[in-house]
């Protein structure tokens, strides 16, 4: 009996998926009585199909970016992200045929080593072709804006090709910003304050303790003998800012009344929780890799949840 070997690729279309099926029920071994043979590959390939058919878009995080106005319209001043961005939407609208450059990798899966490694051959190859386009547009562009050849290099333009996916454009905001009533996305705040469950309330409460300490130069709770007046006191900062705010009152001051009892105490388990993210946080801007928090990150200890919300 031959052995076929199904290689499923990130995207296949549903034609090729009934053609696979076809081609599983004529190819699979089979024993002397005609009863089919357990296949390694066939049972990998069929387990994987759901995951792997999606259409052929270019992803919307992507998308934003490549449509947003700072690569449509470079300037000398243009950084080489978006310049580099640049070539891959002209890429995308050209040679690419809508398709994102080929990352040029494919996954672990059961095969003999010569067609495997023969396949991820083709897909290396196309991968550096498609990167020597995308170069050569960013070098058209770095003389366009009159900016040196070697501003960008061929290694980093094969780096963002392959990784042209996973893009991600965080654009923050300042302390000062969230701070202002005028700019603070008021709505966000109220509309996660309906599920009076939400991290969104520790969000409130700790901006409740920054007001109280503002007003009195000490947290509330940090004395025994204070907790009770600064639960009212509390109250009081809390119903300010959340009038500030155009927010309705919190739902129930069971918070209120825990934020007082723990008198600015700081766990040692939460604070090496919450220093280990700062730390990654910072790796990750040095590196220049993966996906930052976005604005403000909500820890709960209690029930070790986290949230970020962006104001």
């Amino acid at each position: 009996m031959k052995i076929l070997y199904i290689y499923l690729t990130c995207e296949i279309s549903v034609d090729i998926l009934i053609c696979s099926f076809n081609i599983c029920a004529i190819g699979i071994y089979v024993d002397e009585h005609g009863n089919p043979e357990d296949e390694e590959n066939f049972e990998e390939a069929m387990k994987a199909v759901t995951s792997s058919i999606k259409s052929t878009l270019v992803p919307s995080h992507v998308r934003d970016i490549l449509d947003d106005d700072s690569c449509i319209n470079l300037t000398s001043k243009s950084k080489p992200f978006w310049i580099m961005a640049k070539a891959v939407r002209d890429f995308v609208e050209n040679e690419g045929e809508g398709c994102l450059p080929l990352c040029g990798s494919i996954p672990d899966m059961t095969a003999e080593t010569g067609k495997y490694i023969a396949l991820q051959q083709i897909y290396h190859n196309q991968a550096a072709k498609d990167s020597e386009v995308v170069f050569r547009c960013v070098q058209q562009l770095l003389h366009q804006l009159n900016q040196p050849p070697d501003t960008i290099t061929e290694k980093e333009v094969k780096l963002f090709c392959k990784y042209a996916s996973s893009l991600y454009l965080v654009r923050g905001t300042s302390i000062a910003d969230e701070y202002d009533p005028k700019t603070l996305n008021a709505q966000n705040i109220a509309g996660n304050l309906e599920n009076p469950e939400n991290t969104m309330v520790y969000y409130v409460m700790l901006r409740g303790v920054d007001r109280f300490y503002s007003e009195y130069n000490m947290y509330p709770g940090e004395f025994e003998d204070q907790v009770e007046p600064d639960i009212v006191k509390l109250k009081a900062c809390i119903s300010k800012l959340l009038s500030e705010w155009g927010c309705g009152p919190l739902a129930k001051d069971d918070y209120v009344h825990e934020i007082c009892r723990y008198g600015g105490a700081e766990l040692h388990s939460v604070s090496s929780f919450i220093g280990g993210c700062a730390a990654q946080e910072t790796i990750k801007f040095i590196t220049g890799q993966y996906k930052p928090v976005n604005n403000t990150f909500i820890y709960d200890a209690i029930t070790s949840n986290t949230a970020t919300f962006a104001f």
